[in-house]
C-alpha cells in the first residue's frame, strides 16, 4: 500500500524534472542563438523559459522536502 501512495509524488517529480530540463535546454539554445546574431529581442521568451524552470525546481523542491518541513511552505 506504500508504494501506491508514493506513485503520484513520484510521477509528479519525473514530469517536473523533464521540464527543468527542456526549459534549461531552451534557454541554451535561446543563449546560443543569440551570441550567432539571432533576434535581439529575446526578453520574452528568455523570461518565459526562465520562469518555468524556476516553477519546476520549486516544485521539485515541494514535492522531494519532508512534509513537516517550513522551507516546503515558503518554497509551495
Amino acid at each position: 500500500m506504500g508504494a501506491t501512495v508514493h506513485s503520484p509524488i513520484f510521477v509528479n517529480a519525473l514530469g517536473h524534472l523533464a521540464g527543468v530540463i527542456a526549459f534549461t535546454a531552451f534557454l541554451i539554445l535561446l543563449a546560443r542563438g543569440a551570441r550567432q546574431g539571432g533576434p535581439t529581442r529575446l526578453w520574452a521568451p528568455v523570461g518565459a523559459a526562465a520562469l518555468a524552470v524556476l516553477w519546476n525546481l520549486g516544485w521539485l523542491v515541494v514535492l522531494l522536502s519532508d512534509p513537516n518541513s517550513p522551507s516546503r511552505e515558503v518554497v509551495a
